[in-house]
């Protein structure tokens, strides 16, 4: 819920339509036959990566100008830094525009916020969550010790057992399909290690996964 508000804190009315703000990066470009496009952006929120996932139907939002002295337009890519601006109509992210946008990550809580030539201590994200509720950031090797694909309330799971040398702990996230962890999980191996990022919670017994590589 905290992460939420600070997601829809930056916004405007335009037309009588709220209009919010991110900064992410793109995960995913993918044209289907339907007509549209999926688009889907990452974006950090206080202690949580959020996937947002546009429909686009318009192909020129997914483009921008190739230099400042050009008028000609490219395609942006899986991968860069964008600033993403939308409404919403039925509980469904809309797309507005989309402009390339350098990045700076909240040295406390991870959020992504617009790039600027200055050193951050925190952010208005983190500031309003009390510090026993803070989580920590890993990006650390763990070995998988074992992988069991389950059937839950909503979906099938894959929950790993994993073993973190650093931490002296292991924990047993559950990635589900909407995780773009969830391909790389289908091939780990038992007994192999791999780099894991996300969020330890304050209690220390529970890892919020988001990338495995």
């Amino acid at each position: 819920m905290q992460g939420a508000h600070f997601l829809i804190q930056n916004f405007s009315y335009v037309s009588n339509m709220a209009l919010f703000n991110s900064y992410g990066l793109i995960c995913e470009i993918n044209p289907n036959t339907k007509g549209y496009t999926r688009l889907t952006i990452s974006t950090n929120i206080p202690f949580k990566t959020k996937l947002i996932k546009f429909n686009v139907w318009d192909t020129l939002l997914l483009k921008k100008l190739g230099s400042t002295r050009s008028s000609v337009m490219i395609p942006f890519k899986v991968g860069e830094e964008v600033q993403v601006e939308y409404s919403y109509k039925n509980s469904y992210p809309q797309l507005v525009s989309m402009v390339a946008s350098r990045i700076d990550n909240c040295p406390v809580c991870f959020s992504s916020l617009e790039g600027i030539d200055a050193q951050r201590l925190e952010c208005d994200g983190c500031r309003l969550i009390p510090e026993e509720e803070h989580k920590k950031r890993v990006n650390t090797q763990m070995q998988v010790v074992s992988k069991t694909l389950k059937q839950y309330s909503n979906s099938a799971g894959i929950k790993l057992e994993l073993f973190s040398e650093n931490d002296n702990k292991a924990f047993a996230p559950v990635i589900f399909p909407n995780n773009f962890a969830f391909q790389t999980v289908e091939n780990m191996k038992i007994k192999h290690k791999y780099w894991v990022a996300g969020w330890i919670a304050p209690n220390g017994k529970f890892l919020d996964v988001v990338d495995i590589y």
